[in-house]
């Protein structure tokens, strides 16, 4: 496929994670935001850290977070990863949470840590959370879209032009 079809893609087609503004900014240290359902009812956005591994975005959390416990009740999220440009470049996920308790810091989370911080704060955090309780949250996309506002835009912009 050449990068001149990637527009062709239509949002929710999986394949846009291949699109070169997807690989960019998954490879990016670019914090995400994910959208979920508090236990309330209401909606929460949140900054996160993330590393992308074997097709999922894996999240590290503390166990007794009020989003591990939001998650469990609805596993619905989005999430989304995102540059201000210009031009701004987005990439837009949605998907399910699946929660796994882990004991101490899992490797994901030292990683995630190595990632965003470097070495030293990853072997700081791993030693400091040893035994901390911990839960894992694994995203696998089910719909997504770029967006970089030159070949992607959103639905309501290119609707506007017809």
């Amino acid at each position: 496929m050449t990068s001149t079809s990637w527009p062709e893609l239509p949002a929710g087609d999986l394949r846009l994670l291949d699109d070169p503004i997807a690989t960019d900014l998954l490879a990016s240290t670019e914090l995400a935001r994910l959208a979920y359902t508090g236990l309330d009812g209401t909606p929460r956005v949140i900054p996160v850290g993330w590393i992308w591994q074997r097709g999922a975005f894996v999240i590290g959390t503390m166990r007794p977070s009020s989003k591990v416990r939001a998650l469990r009740r609805n596993p619905a999220v989005a999430l989304t990863i995102d540059r201000p440009g210009p031009p701004p470049e987005a990439l837009l996920v949605r998907g399910r949470a699946d929660v796994r308790d882990t004991d101490g810091a899992p490797p994901e989370y030292i990683e995630m840590q190595r990632k965003f911080y470097g070495p030293e704060q990853a072997a700081q955090v791993a030693a400091a959370q040893a035994s901390t309780q911990m839960a894992l949250i694994t995203i696998v996309p089910s719909w997504v879209a770029t967006m970089d506002f030159q070949t992607r835009f959103p639905t309501a912009i290119e609707r506007s032009d017809r």
